[in-house]
């Protein structure tokens, strides 16, 4: 249940790998309205349950303004504050594709929410990339200490232990997002290349953030 977004988002995103495939290759009307469906549904369904979310990000965002680390302190409530503006407007553009009630401005709704999502990525691929920088610095001071104090250099410490499961998490979520930030950038046209590329990039991603949602899941 942690997960259903995660897990949501990867079917969908697979649905519209098939979509940018079947057109490609000039399927049946059928089929493409089939797929266009799911996809549609899907999306939808994930917006109708993030309703509220915004609230907690930006709660999120105000306990981040504590946050001792001048640096990450402004990546943490960059994060939140931009998924939060980010989130709100997809419950606008909930209620214009649901058929609630439909909203001229759509198109510069999505555009907003769209580089709200791009700024959320940056300012948090900006935090993990330093806080990975200094979980690095601590396995590398560790191994030092260990080395000076044991001949062999074995290590079994459980702090290590934990920093190296940082440390591969951290590396994992950077390119997650990263991959994310391609599709952001393709979809506010600053980045030019064909839907089925960048629907292929979007199963990777949404796979990778599944298997990041999984592991932080059962540790």
């Amino acid at each position: 249940t942690l997960g259903r977004d995660k897990v949501n988002a990867t079917i969908q995103m697979f649905f519209r790998f098939l979509i940018q495939y079947n057109k490609r290759y000039d399927s049946s009307e059928d089929l493409l309205r089939f797929l266009n469906c799911c996809s549609s549904n899907i999306g939808n369904g994930r917006k109708f349950i993030r309703l509220g979310v915004p609230i907690e990000n930006m709660r999120g965002a105000s306990k981040a303004r504590s946050t001792k680390d001048e640096f990450l302190k402004y990546c943490l409530v960059g994060t939140g504050s931009c998924t939060g503006f980010r989130y709100f407007l997809d419950m606008i553009q909930w209620v214009h594709s649901s058929g609630i009630h439909k909203i001229e401005s759509i198109p510069t709704i999505t555009k907003w929410a769209n580089h709200f999502w791009l700024y959320a990525l940056l300012f948090n691929i900006a935090g993990e990339t330093y806080k990975l920088f200094s979980t690095l610095k601590k396995i590398i001071l560790i191994k030092q200490n260990i080395k000076d104090a044991q001949a062999n250099g074995e290590i079994n410490t459980k702090a290590f232990k934990e920093l190296l499961y940082q440390r591969s998490i951290g590396c994992e979520v950077i390119l997650q997002q990263s991959l994310e930030v391609i599709d952001a950038l393709s979809s506010l046209k600053y980045w030019k290349l064909s839907p089925l590329t960048v629907s292929a990039i979007a199963i990777l991603y949404t796979m990778l953030g599944t298997h990041i949602c999984w592991v932080k899941t059962i540790v």
